[in-house]
């Protein structure tokens, strides 16, 4: 990092400096940007888990995992499981599927996933 880019940085919050190494990463690793997916398109997507969340138990069985990549969120719905090992806040993870985009936050169902060492 040069000094040019710490100064720049000094300015900028921490969830910009987030977003923007998070974003490098992505490209590095040649994922689709989260904010540009299309409705029904196949995409692999890299980014940070945010959340995890369980709706009730009184409902189908499934476990959402927001994935952020600095440009924007999707949730990876997982049906039919209420756990996976590794899938936590703060995980890395490259993910694939075809989104599904009615809903507010674009989803991608029972996606193709790989958790990434930090």
């Amino acid at each position: 990092m040069t000094v040019r880019d710490r100064i720049r940085r000094l300015g900028r919050t921490t969830i910009e400096v987030q977003a923007e190494e998070l974003l490098e990463e992505s490209g590095a690793d040649g994922a689709d940007r989260i904010g540009e997916v299309a409705d029904r398109a196949e995409v692999t997507v890299y980014g940070r888990v945010i959340s995890v969340t369980l709706p009730p138990k009184s409902s189908i069985p499934a476990l959402f995992a927001e994935l952020w990549d600095g440009s924007g969120s999707v949730d990876l719905v997982f049906i039919g499981r209420r756990r996976i090992a590794g899938v936590v806040p703060g995980a890395t993870m490259r993910a694939r599927g075809r989104v599904s985009g009615r809903h507010r936050t674009p989803r991608i169902y029972n996606p193709v996933y790989e958790l990434i060492p930090s």
